[in-house]
Formats: C-alpha cells, structure tokens, sequence
C-alpha cells in the first residue's frame, strides 16, 4: 500500500491511473500523519463483494456446526410441495 501526500491527491490525473493499475489502496499523508486510504472503486467493490462471500461462508459454517441444517431431500420435497415441481 502506497502512502501519498495530500498535496499529490490534489493531481487526480496522476491518482486515478495508480489507483486503476496498481489495484491497491492510497494512504494520504498530511503534515506527517497517515489519514484514510483512497483507492479505484472497482477494487472497492470487488474486496466488498468477497468480505461479502466470506461472511456468508462464516454463517453457513457457524449453522452446520450447531446443525441448523436441513437435509437436501427434504428440501427438494418442500420445493416440490410449494411449487408443484
């Protein structure tokens, strides 16, 4: 992760090509601080979409390991009950 300074932020035709290529996020440094990151906004959404998955993921591993699962047959015959599948 690359730091910047706020004085280089300012330069939005030098930014958006480092944010676009290098995918990764920009710490903005002002008078020798770190403040927050600045970054594409497709590598925003694409790290959304997988922390996203991966809480998903997390739940049906938390509800498998409490067995709040149903078996697949019996899914498969609900389905068939509600929509006459």
């Amino acid at each position: 992760m690359a730091t910047i300074t706020n004085i280089d932020l300012k330069n939005t035709a030098k930014i958006k090509p480092d944010c676009t290529e290098e995918k990764t996020p920009k710490i903005i440094k002002k008078s020798g601080c770190n403040k927050p990151a600045t970054t594409s906004i497709e590598y925003y959404e694409q790290t959304t979409h997988e922390i996203y998955e991966a809480k998903q993921i997390n739940e049906g591993l938390f509800d498998l390991a409490n067995g709040k699962t149903v078996d697949g047959d019996v899914v498969k015959q609900r389905l068939a009950a509600k929509y006459g599948i």
